[in-house]
């Protein structure tokens, strides 16, 4: 998981005007406490793997990983205003992120991720948030001693 974490951020520093890529730490909801974030800033977070086959060496799963694009919104940016254009850049940006990632393999141990849903909406501070859920197949495997006993869930014979 964490080649998957440090290989998605690097990928994402090829994005232009981005200010900060980071864990989502909490930032967005502990904006006034001081948290620091500059915009505009993605978080990512892989707040679920689901693992599957396991066998002696090795367990395989499925991650999911939210990558969030966080924009402070201080444009007026109705139709009319001039500045209807950071509309535009917005999704502009979410589009470059977007085609950075899907069908991107971040690693040998990972599949290709695949977008899965993506979600827009604002809170109280005035900050956008364009999110954006992928999934990949995941390969952890272990550096233990077999001690020839079956767990649940473990394949007999295999890793």
């Amino acid at each position: 998981m964490n080649e998957l974490f440090l290989a998605v951020m690097q990928r994402l520093a090829e994005l232009q005007g981005i200010s900060m890529i980071d864990e989502n730490k909490g930032q967005l909801t502990n904006y006034e406490d001081g948290y620091p974030i500059t915009f505009p800033a993605i978080l990512i977070d892989a707040p679920i793997v689901e693992w599957d086959d396991a066998t002696r060496t090795c367990q395989t799963g499925v991650a999911t990983l939210t990558v969030a694009l966080v924009i402070d919104c201080y444009h007026d940016s109705h139709y009319g205003s001039t500045q209807e254009d950071e509309v535009a850049a917005h999704m502009s940006l979410l589009s470059d992120l977007t085609s950075l990632l899907q069908g991107w393999q971040p690693a040998d141990s990972c599949g290709r991720l695949c977008r899965q849903q993506t979600r827009m909406y604002s809170d109280e501070h005035g900050i956008r948030v364009y999110e954006t859920t992928f999934q990949c197949k995941v390969k952890e495997t272990f550096d233990m001693q077999y001690d020839g006993k079956m767990s649940v869930g473990m394949k007999k014979d295999k890793g």
